[in-house]
């Protein structure tokens, strides 16, 4: 989380508005905690894809740790066609920040830019940030089939 802790020792955060940044160390701790190998390898199975959210996402270390640590699971898979992020922040710099670290390591989300407790679904496409990954042709193919599957399965 490069960008994340430059912002920080800088000294442009916020504690005004509670930006406080989870150092990486700390993030990776916690993502090797939480992340069940068994429940991973399930989900993905199942739905070919696991999700990573944060609703307030930072420079997106927390979401870097946990690709990260999910990665290192894989033995066979390329992590890149089955792990799917989705990023929010009030902050426009702090959105901005986690979708160029999440597009230089190649992660297939977006995130995007707003309060996730008033507006957890982002329709204004100015404050969404599609990662180049995002639009390669295994994740597109997925959100056509999801499409249609969702319209075959309509009631």
């Amino acid at each position: 989380d490069l960008l994340g802790q430059i912002y920080m020792e800088l000294g442009i955060s916020s504690p005004v508005a509670g930006q406080f940044f989870t150092p990486y160390s700390v993030c990776q701790v916690m993502a090797e905690m939480s992340i069940d190998k068994k429940s991973l390898t399930k989900t993905i199975k199942e739905k070919g894809y696991a999700t990573f959210n944060d609703c307030a996402c930072g420079g997106g270390a927390t979401l870097i740790a946990g690709i990260n640590t999910a990665a290192k699971m894989f033995k066979r898979l390329n992590w890149q066609n089955h792990l799917f992020v989705v990023a929010n922040d009030i902050d426009r710099i702090c959105a901005y920040m986690c979708y160029i670290q999440l597009s230089l390591l190649g992660v297939a989300g977006y995130a995007t830019i707003g309060d996730a407790l008033i507006e957890p679904i982002v329709t204004d496409p100015n404050r969404v940030l599609y990662t180049p990954m995002y639009f390669s042709d295994v994740w597109s193919g997925r959100r056509l089939w999801h499409g249609m599957d969702k319209l075959i399965n309509a009631k």
